[in-house]
């Protein structure tokens, strides 16, 4: 039987409301919280969260990249894409850097509209075999096609707008 018993030279603490509240904001999120945070103000999907989550230096980390991308245009799931599946917060001790190489991935220098194309044009001219292919419903020749573009470009190409013009240029000449 477990009694309880005041410790004398201790007195009792008595807090106001106010002193309550300010120590209730001083408390960092619970796992639940920050998970609810991140899946749903962030959009990050789950499987992402539930390996950041196990760390909290990660997820300090992960919210100051996410202030700092913001700035940037960078989405909080393409910052918590690389921290969980390439593991570059390990490589940049502050979030600063991470978002720094990101910036400079992410404005790549892309060949003009013009030159995509004309590489296009070439691509679906020379590139008969994957054309047929692909009229025939075979889907994977436009992976092909857009690898033999960007071989044209030199890999400077958008991979969006080589799409969008192949599936153009292909679906013209089904069209005929």
């Amino acid at each position: 039987d477990y009694r309880y018993f005041p410790e004398p030279d201790l007195p009792p603490l008595r807090f106001k409301p106010v002193e309550i509240e300010v120590i209730r904001k001083a408390l960092p999120d619970l796992p639940a919280e920050k998970r609810e945070k991140l899946v749903g103000k962030y959009k990050i999907p789950e499987n992402y969260v539930e390996v950041l989550i196990q760390d909290k230096e990660r997820i300090r980390y992960l919210e100051k990249a996410i202030l700092l991308g913001q700035k940037h245009q960078l989405s909080a799931k393409m910052i918590a894409g690389v921290m969980v599946n390439q593991h570059l917060d390990g490589k940049f001790p502050e979030p600063a850097g991470l978002i720094r190489k990101l910036v400079e991935l992410s404005q790549k220098e892309y060949a003009s509209a013009k030159q995509v194309k004309q590489e296009v044009d070439k691509v679906l001219l020379t590139e008969t075999k994957a054309v047929t292919d692909y009229q025939q419903g075979k889907q994977a020749a436009i992976g092909y096609l857009i690898g033999r573009v960007q071989k044209g470009l030199r890999g400077k190409g958008n991979p969006q707008l080589i799409k969008q013009l192949l599936l153009e240029g292909l679906n013209k000449k089904t069209a005929h």
